[in-house]
């Protein structure tokens, strides 16, 4: 859901510390401008907290910048997307596309192991080297993103994670046979 928490509190604090409008603060925290012109005054609930949008990540201090300068112009909402931690149930209809994907990744993503392709996938890594001898000899592979299997952005931060595990696990391996 891409909604402002807590508008009141959003508002108060975009008043009393911005230069900003009574037009701009009410289409940004959807709040009636006779309401903002009363909590401006005072007239307002004395038991609300100031909450900062900057701090919470749902307005950047550039937007309001801008904003300052430009009275036209309207406040936008900083959404930030989540990638997910793993790969949902994937559908029956794609799983056919499965082992496709699996080549895909080994041909094309060299710095993964099996053990990280079938993490990626969850699979075991017995499954994902078979698939891989099956299936090199047809090369025949598909991206898993373009086949909706799973996001590009899930894909870049597991590979990194993966990249840097692996780097990991050779320190502590070159560590262990010096001594």
């Amino acid at each position: 859901m891409n909604r402002l928490l807590m508008p009141r509190s959003t508002a108060l604090w975009l008043l009393k510390n911005t230069a900003l409008s009574l037009k701009q603060i009410s289409g940004f925290c959807s709040i009636s401008v006779l309401d903002l012109d009363a909590m401006k005054k005072g007239f307002s609930d004395t038991s609300l907290q100031e909450s900062d949008p900057v701090e919470r990540g749902q307005l950047l201090q550039e937007e309001i910048d801008l904003c300052e300068q430009d009275s036209d112009r309207s406040l936008l909402l900083n959404i930030v997307v989540d990638v997910q931690n793993k790969i949902g149930k994937i559908p029956y209809g794609l799983k056919k596309y499965l082992p496709k994907c699996v080549v895909w990744m080994h041909q094309n993503r060299e710095e993964l192991t099996n053990k990280n392709i079938a993490k990626f996938f969850g699979m075991k890594e017995k499954e994902v080297r078979e698939t891989i001898e099956n299936i090199t000899k047809h090369s025949d592979s598909t991206n898993p993103v373009l086949m909706g299997i799973c996001s590009q952005e899930y894909m870049d931060s597991f590979i990194k994670n993966a990249i840097e595990q692996n780097e990991n696990d050779v320190k502590k391996g070159k560590k262990k046979s010096s001594v």
